[in-house]
C-alpha cells in the first residue's frame, strides 16, 4: 500500500548500484523511471530509458543506446506501477519484456499487473509492533507505545504513517494524538 517503502527502496537501489557501477565498473547501468511523470502515449520503453539518462546528462546517440539496451546493460527500475493504466503498462512493458529479456527490471507497485510466471515477486512487510515502539523510542527519547491509542498503533505497522506519528509525538502527548 502507499507509504510502505517501494519509491524508497528503488532510490536506494538506484543509488548503490550508481555508485558500483562507478566504482567498480559494472556492466549494468541502473536507471529510475517514475511513471507518475511519464506519459506512457506512444513512448517505448527504450525511449524512457534514453530521456531519463539525457535527464541526468548522459545523451547517447539512438544507435548506440538500443544497442546497449539489447546487449541487457541495463538495470531499469520503473517506479508507480498503480500510478498508469492497466492495458497501457501491459503494450508498453510486454514486448520489452520479451525482447530485451537480458536487462534487470525492477517494478515497484500497490499491485502485479502483468501476471507473468517469468517474474518474481516480492512484499515489502508491515513494521511490526516491536520495530514501532523501538523507532518511537529512538525518536522521541521515551517509550509511549502503551500509552497510544489503538487507532495511532495501527498506523505505525506503516513506515510513512509512523514517521508521521513520531513528527506529531515531538508536540503533543501520546493521549492526544488524533
Amino acid at each position: 500500500r502507499s507509504g510502505t517503502g517501494k519509491s524508497v527502496l528503488l532510490h536506494y537501489i538506484l543509488t548503490t548500484t550508481s555508485q558500483a557501477f562507478l566504482n567498480t565498473k559494472e556492466t549494468l547501468i541502473p536507471v529510475l523511471i517514475d511513471l507518475r511523470t511519464h506519459l506512457l502515449s506512444e513512448q517505448s520503453v527504450e525511449e524512457l530509458v534514453g530521456m531519463e539518462l539525457a535527464g541526468s546528462g548522459v545523451e547517447l546517440p539512438e544507435d548506440i543506446l538500443i544497442f546497449l539496451i539489447r546487449k541487457g546493460g541495463f538495470l531499469i527500475l520503473i517506479d508507480s506501477l498503480n500510478e498508469v493504466d492497466e492495458e497501457r503498462l501491459h503494450h508498453t512493458f510486454h514486448a520489452f519484456l520479451n525482447r530485451d529479456a537480458y536487462n534487470w527490471v525492477i517494478f515497484a507497485g500497490q499491485y502485479d499487473p502483468f501476471e507473468r510466471s517469468d517474474i518474481r515477486h516480492y512484499q515489502l512487510t508491515e513494521i511490526t509492533e516491536l520495530q514501532a515502539r523501538t523507532y518511537l523510542i529512538e525518536s522521541t527519547g521515551y517509550d509511549i507505545w502503551t500509552r497510544l491509542p489503538t487507532e495511532a498503533k495501527i498506523l505505525a505497522s506503516n513506515p510513512q504513517d509512523l514517521v508521521l506519528l513520531s513528527e506529531i509525538l515531538q508536540s503533543t502527548t501520546p493521549e492526544d494524538v488524533p
